[in-house]
């Protein structure tokens, strides 16, 4: 799995998603629309980050003017001890990503939480 980034915008109009229109919302009632994706990791990652097979569980937040992404990466889906929880961040308005840490325990690592707070960032796994 490659983590993606998808843009959703939400609109009470017309959503085309196979060519066809579906039926127009009622008045008030958002509807999700997928208005493009961008292949994020492996391909915009920084180099210095040992990205693995298998990318997933994966979280996003934007905090200080910054969005950050965490994710699993490992040699399979399967849990294995050479998993590794990767963190980059990309300032509004970039494109480069920059790298902030990476967790090794020598045990399986799923699911990152990415929390914004008035005194920083929290992870949890």
């Amino acid at each position: 799995m490659i983590a993606h980034r998808v843009a959703l915008a939400l609109v009470p109009s017309l959503i085309a998603c196979d060519g066809e229109p579906e039926e127009q919302a009622p008045m008030g009632e958002p509807r999700a629309v997928i208005d493009g994706s961008d292949r994020i990791v492996p391909d915009q990652m920084p180099d210095s980050l040992d990205i693995q097979d298998a990318n997933n569980n994966l979280d996003v937040a934007w905090h200080d003017g910054r969005l950050y992404l965490a994710w699993r990466t490992a040699p399979t889906h399967f849990a294995s001890a050479e998993t590794r929880m990767h963190v980059a961040s990309q300032a509004l308005g970039e494109d480069a990503w920059r790298a902030e840490g990476t967790f090794h325990l020598g045990t399986d690592l799923r699911e990152p939480q990415l929390v914004s707070t008035p005194s920083g960032l929290v992870l949890y796994m």
